[in-house]
Formats: structure tokens, sequence, C-alpha cells
């Protein structure tokens, strides 16, 4: 059993929540937008669950200590 590798393997999971958190926060941001100018009205929840989702994953990723810093190393 090698422990060195990663010392707390939930850091990463939470790393990639955050992510997929502010990348779907961002991906519901841009529909909205696209029918914004596409139709002229955007529904309530694309005012709503942007914001949210992309505070959910910051807040997810400062939990886990925020980005990877390039210097890491994972030996």
């Amino acid at each position: 059993m090698d422990e060195s590798k990663d010392p707390n393997p939930d850091s990463d999971k939470a790393r990639k929540e955050g992510n997929f958190c502010i990348a779907t926060g961002l991906g519901v941001g841009a529909v909205g937008v696209t029918s914004a100018l596409a139709a002229g009205v955007v529904c309530p929840l694309c005012y709503v669950v942007p914001p949210v989702l992309i505070g959910m994953g910051l807040i997810r990723r400062r939990q886990c200590g925020g980005p990877k810093k390039p210097g890491d190393s994972e030996d």
C-alpha cells in the first residue's frame, strides 16, 4: 500500500467536483445567453442556476485547498 502518492485522495475528488460544478454553471449560463440573444427571452432558472453552481464549485475548490500548483510533486 503506497500512501506517499496522494496523502489526501478526497482532495482530488473534491477538486474534480468543483471543476465540474464550475463548468456546468458556465454551460448553463451560455445556454441562457444564447437563448436571450436568439429569442429575446430567458427562463428563470438560467438566472439562478449558473451563479449557484459556480459558487458551489469555487467553495468546493477552496475547501480542498485551491488549485494544484505546478511545482507540487506527486511522488
